[in-house]
C-alpha cells in the first residue's frame, strides 16, 4: 500500500522524528505543545506517543499547563545503537550511530568491483567488527545500503537494470542475516546519503533538497516535506539513465547516451585510466584520479570539467522539476576541494530556469561513509 512519494510507513516515521527532534530541542512538552510545535494533529501525537512510550522510548510524568493536569513528555536518555552498512560495488562502508543521534564512529575501504559475494560481506563484518570493538559498543538493529533501486516493500529491484551478480543473488540478503544475526532495513545508498544529510550535515532538519550521488551511477535521494520521496516504484531518482547523447555510449541500463555513461564516477575514473599510464596499472584508477583532481592535474580537471557540463545541464533540468532550494553532490568526488568544482557550479547556474537562480549547489560533508551513516539512522526510525 503506497501514497504519492512514498509508503504509509514512512509517513509515520517523519511524524515519530518530528516529535523526537522537538523534544531534543525543548527537553520535555506536553502533547499540546508537541501538536502545536510540530503542526501534527493532537490525534495523531496521542497515538504516536503512545507507541513510542510503549517502545520504551518517552515516559510521561504528571504536570499542570494552563491551570489543568496534562502528561509532561521527555526522552529516555538510555542508548540504543544501530549498525549502518553500504555494501557497495567499489567500497563498503559502516558506521555506529546512537538513538541520540550521536555518530559513535564510522569507517570505509575500496574493495575490488569483482570480490565474490561471500567474501563481500565477511569484509563488512570484519570492517563493522573493528568499529564496535574500538568504542566498546555492540548493535542492536542493522541498516543496510545498496548500490541499486529499493521496491516500497524493502526488496532489491531486479528489473531496472542488470545487477552485478553478487548483488542479484538469491543468496545476498540470507547471508547478510546470517552474518550479522539480524533483519536490516534496507535502502539505496543515494536516498540513505540524503537521510545522512539532513541528519548529521549543515542541512541538518532541512526539509527540501537533493542528494546526488555520483559514483558507479548517478543517483538522487529526494527529500521534499521532510520525506524521502520514492516513487510509484522505488525507482525515483535514477537521473544516471537520462539519455544525454544520440547515439552516444552503450549503457549497463539497455540504451545508448545515458548521463552515467559520461559523468559517473565510473565514467571518469575509466577516462583517467585510458590516458594516465600508471592509472591503467591499478586495481582501483579511482582513487589515483581524486587524488590527481586535488593535486590540481590538469588531465583529470580537464576530464572532470568535461564531464561537468552534461551533468550541469541534468541537475538544472532535474531542480527545474522538483523545484528544490539546494542541491548535495556526493559520492567519492566530494573529496575534492571547492575550486574543482567551479566548471559544473557555473554551468549549473547557467541552466536554471530564471525563477529559480538562487538554487545553491554545495558539496557534501558526509564522507565516504555517509550511505553507512545514513543506514544506521533508517534503522533507528523504523523501530
Amino acid at each position: 500500500m503506497s501514497m504519492q512519494g512514498g509508503s504509509l510507513q514512512d509517513l509515520r516515521s517523519a511524524n515519530i522524528q518530528k516529535i523526537i527532534d522537538e523534544l531534543q530541542k525543548v527537553g520535555s512538552a506536553t502533547q499540546a505543545d508537541l501538536a502545536s510545535a510540530t503542526g501534527l494533529s493532537k490525534a495523531t501525537v496521542s497515538s504516536l506517543v503512545s507507541e513510542l512510550e510503549q517502545d520504551g522510548r518517552i515516559r510521561r510524568s504528571s504536570t499542570t499547563a494552563s491551570g489543568r493536569r496534562a502528561w509532561s513528555i521527555e526522552l529516555v536518555q538510555h542508548e540504543k545503537v544501530a549498525l549502518g552498512i553500504e555494501i557497495g560495488e567499489a567500497r563498503i562502508s559502516v558506521a555506529l550511530v546512537s538513538r541520540e543521534n550521536e555518530i559513535i564512529g564510522d569507517a570505509a575501504v575500496t574493495i575490488d568491483d569483482q570480490l565474490p559475494l561471500d567474501v563481500r560481506i565477511n569484509r563488512a563484518e570484519e570492517l563493522a567488527r573493528a568499529v564496535m570493538d574500538a568504542n566498546n559498543v555492540e548493535y542492536d538493529v542493522v541498516g543496510l545500503a545498496v548500490p541499486c533501486p529499493v521496491t516500497l516493500e524493502g526488496r532489491i529491484s531486479q528489473g531496472f537494470m542488470p545487477l552485478p551478480a553478487w548483488l542479484r543473488s538469491p543468496r545476498f540478503m540470507t547471508m547478510f542475516e546470517e552474518v550479522f544475526e539480524a533483519e536490516p532495513i534496507i535502502e539505496s545508498a543515494a536516498r540513505l546519503g540524503a537521510l545522512a544529510e539532513r541528519s548529521y550535515g549543515p542541512l541538518k532538519n532541512m526539509n527540501d533538497f537533493a542528494y546526488v550521488l555520483v559514483d558507479r551511477g548517478v543517483e538522487v535521494g529526494l527529500m521534499l516535506g521532510g520525506q524521502l520521496r520514492r516513487g510509484f516504484r522505488g525507482h525515483a531518482g535514477e537521473l544516471g539513465h537520462l539519455r544525454v547523447a544520440t547515439p552516444g555510449n552503450p549503457c549497463r541500463c539497455g540504451n545508448h547516451g545515458c548521463l552515467e555513461t559520461m559523468t559517473s564516477f565510473y565514467a571518469l575514473s575509466l577516462r583517467w585510466a585510458s590516458l594516465d599510464p600508471a592509472a591503467a596499472r591499478v586495481v582501483d584508477p579511482g582513487a589515483l584520479f581524486v587524488d590527481a583532481l586535488m593535486d590540481d592535474d590538469i588531465l583529470a580537471q580537464r576530464i572532470f570539467d568535461e564531464a561537468s557540463e552534461p551533468l550541469a545541464r541534468s541537475l538544472a533540468s532535474y531542480v527545474n522539476l522538483v523545484d528544490v532550494p539546494t542541491v548535495v553532490l556526493g559520492g567519492p568526488l566530494a573529496r575534492a576541494e571547492e575550486r574543482h568544482f567551479l566548471s559544473l557550479r557555473l554551468g549549473f547556474e547557467r541552466a536554471l530556469s530564471p525563477a529559480i537562480h538562487n538554487t545553491k549547489l554545495i558539496v557534501s560533508t558526509q564522507g565516504e561513509a555517509a550511505a553507512a551513516r545514513g543506514a544506521a539512522w533508517n534503522a533507528l526510525l523504523h523501530q
